[in-house]
């Protein structure tokens, strides 16, 4: 099983976006690696936790070490896609449907990644409980055997029955130890949850909003055509008007030129 698969994901965007398109695209990208990392670390897991071999408990800690980086880088870039904006409305509608897809993505494999982290402690502490039962048979045989064999028998079972209990005090604080991981675990993934919770609601709400600005810009597209419409009719009217009043002045121009002919033709004469 391989372990530096999560690390070149890590360096692929690390230059700083150009503009607000490149950024929304960079970080639904690095969303979406984070996802199929979580899925990866989540199959690695139930892997080992089918073989549950020696070694198992260390690569599902740095399995799963990897997975929460993995949900914590994911959320990160998912909370930097909601202060993009840019594009008509249209656009932005698109871009908060895919963030709530991410958003639902994302949650979904974390709580696939912590079922399968609570589902190997389960499974350890259920191999340790059975190997300890398995201890206190062998222990108790040869007890029953020591107490056959003679006088030395009943001291020999004190003893050994004495190491039974001081394994059975070790089993049990360590699966209290394992109890506790999973308690803590469990507090994890329910904060984990709430805040992807919180992001769902914020992207409904951008959604709600949009649609607000959509009906609105509507309703001010057909109160600008009706004014529209409005100011042609009265520059029609002005025009109409206008040209009445020229008429007019020219006519009284012509009148008092007539007249003004007509009294200096009389003074004349």
């Amino acid at each position: 099983m391989s372990y530096a698969r999560g690390g070149a994901s890590a360096n692929r965007a690390s230059r700083p976006p150009q503009d607000g398109d490149s950024a929304y695209v960079q970080d639904s990208s690095r969303v979406s690696e984070a996802v199929k990392e979580v899925q990866r670390c989540t199959a690695d897991i139930r892997k080992e936790t089918s073989l549950l071999a020696i070694a198992s408990r260390h690569k599902v800690e740095e399995a799963a070490r990897r997975g929460r980086k993995a949900v914590e880088e994911g959320t990160r870039h998912l909370e930097k896609l909601f202060g993009l904006t840019g594009g008509d409305t249209g656009e932005q509608k698109k871009r908060l449907l895919t963030q709530q897809k991410l958003s639902e993505n994302l949650a979904r494999v974390t709580a696939d990644l912590e079922a399968s982290i609570k589902a190997f402690e389960a499974a350890r502490i259920r191999a340790t409980l059975e190997s300890s039962e398995l201890s206190r048979g062998d222990i108790r045989d040869v007890e029953m055997g020591s107490l056959a064999a003679g006088p030395a028998g009943p001291v020999q079972g004190l003893a050994e029955g004495e190491v039974s209990q001081a394994e059975v005090k070790l089993q049990a604080a360590i699966v209290e130890e394992y109890l506790q991981e999973v308690s803590t675990l469990e507090e994890d993934v329910q904060g984990l949850q709430e805040a992807l919770v919180d992001l769902a609601r914020h992207t409904q709400a951008q959604n709600e909003m949009l649609d607000n600005i959509s009906e609105y810009t509507a309703a001010s597209s057909v109160a600008v055509a009706g004014a529209t419409d409005q100011l042609t009719q009265a520059s029609n009217a002005q025009r109409r008007g206008s040209s009445l009043l020229y008429w007019l002045l020219l006519f009284a121009a012509v009148l008092a030129a007539i007249l003004i002919f007509v009294v200096v033709h009389k003074a004349n004469a």
